[in-house]
């Protein structure tokens, strides 16, 4: 039975046991705790798989002089996709209705401000590199720095630097085949976080006062998903079905839909390239790894859309054009700035880059506690903008493998 097929069926087990729960009947607070687990447990060997095969990886794209081309091609992919579906999330939010929203609810999801050099200095390049293997919560990004390096100096004197090779590699097979154990037995915990996700929006007071921004943004992601994205797919890898490569997609679409979580979703991706994609190793693994920080082209189509509904609903409806100018730069920043930080749920994500945006608007002190009135929303916000930036980060690995491997095509029998 195909992957997804296995995640569709637990998250509706997940789905109904949400619905048998009453709702005061259980601490929302106890269900998240036990979905976090089980994510945690999802990604167990996300981090070192992605440090020993990065090492591999950029070791023989720079043997092959493919280095430049790889890392030129993912950027520039991913902040096109961004600057692209923030655009779609500004346009709609012009033409979301003003809507009354409820304010936080109790407990909410505070954010307090990150200082930019506190976070460069403490956090992504610490003193003592050490940190970055034990650090709790830890981001990617560092992981993903020092693989780099690693990669680019293992081979100054081969002699010497061979038997490092060599282990790197074989870890890297071992944690793949770890991570692929994990990828293949998540939809069992997918009943859980499901539950957890399903139960949290069963339990949201005042929901109806959402439904047009949630309309708006459901009709968004349909949009983006199902028309644009094909279309581009459609030109650039000249006039193949896009819609197979999406559906090559769906295990990793669905796990970070329900888990609002990148980096078990970058497991995921990687477990699924190699079987639905024919992507050798070398791709694939900086791609996924990169755009696991780097991917938030779905988090700023969520981020603009929210802060527009906030910005009416604080200031009225009458927004200069400028600041809807402002809206689309800042949401496109902000959503990659996002990706370096590591927040627990749901205070991270799209929710955490709403918050950043309410802190350094013009009149801050108008807005920047209004991010709290999406708490009760924002494990919805969350999932949809990982669900978008996963699939960007799908596509434009695909995209990269078309041009190296044009021979190569989807087989959806062939698929997991």
């Amino acid at each position: 039975m195909k992957i997804w097929v296995k995640l569709l069926i637990g998250i509706g087990i997940g789905f109904v046991i949400a619905l048998i729960i009453p709702a005061g009947g259980i601490d929302p607070s106890v269900i998240e705790s036990i979905a976090q687990i089980v994510i945690n447990i999802g990604k167990y060997a996300m981090f070192p798989l992605v440090f020993f095969s990065l090492i591999i990886s950029v070791w023989e794209l720079r043997n092959e002089k493919k280095l430049f081309f790889l890392i030129k091609k993912t950027f520039l992919y991913l902040i096109g996709a961004a600057v692209l579906l923030s655009l779609i999330g500004t346009v709609s939010g012009i033409f979301l209705p003003y809507t009354k929203i409820p304010g936080p609810g109790p407990n909410p999801a505070t954010i307090q401000a990150i200082s930019v050099l506190d976070l460069f200095k403490h956090e992504i390049f610490p003193d003592n590199l050490s940190i970055i293997f034990i650090r709790a919560g830890f981001s990617l990004f560092p992981i993903i720095v020092l693989a780099f390096l690693v990669g680019l100096n293992v081979d100054y004197e081969k002699q010497f630097t061979r038997p490092v090779i060599q282990f790197a590699d074989g870890m890297s097979r071992i944690m793949f085949h770890i991570n692929s154990f994990f990828m293949e037995i998540f939809w069992i915990g997918i009943i859980a976080v499901s539950a957890a996700r399903f139960f949290s929006i069963k339990t949201i007071q005042g929901i109806e006062a959402y439904l047009p921004f949630l309309m708006t943004l459901c009709i968004d992601v349909i949009l983006v998903i199902a028309v644009i994205y094909p279309l581009i797919l459609f030109v650039i890898t000249k006039k193949r079905n896009p819609y197979k490569a999406i559906y090559a997609a769906l295990g990793p679409a669905l796990t970070a839909l329900m888990t609002g979580d990148h980096y078990i979703s970058a497991g995921m991706q990687l477990h699924h390239s190699r079987e639905n994609l024919l992507s050798p190793r070398n791709m694939s693994t900086p791609v996924f790894s990169l755009a696991a920080v780097f991917s938030r082209a779905g988090t700023a189509l969520v981020v603009s859309l929210s802060f527009i509904l906030l910005r009416k609903t604080t200031l009225g409806t009458e927004i200069p054009i400028i600041e809807y100018f402002w809206i689309f730069g800042g949401s496109i920043l902000i959503s990659l700035f996002s990706g370096l930080l590591s927040f627990s749920f749901p205070r991270t994500g799209a929710y955490a880059a709403i918050a950043f945006l309410c802190l350094t608007y013009i009149d801050s002190n108008m807005i920047q506690d209004k991010y709290l009135d999406l708490t009760h929303i924002a494990p919805i916000l969350i999932c949809v903008g990982v669900l978008l930036d996963v699939i960007t980060s799908w596509l434009t690995a695909y995209i990269i493998i078309q041009e190296k491997h044009p021979q190569q095509i989807v087989d959806i029998k062939r698929c997991i």
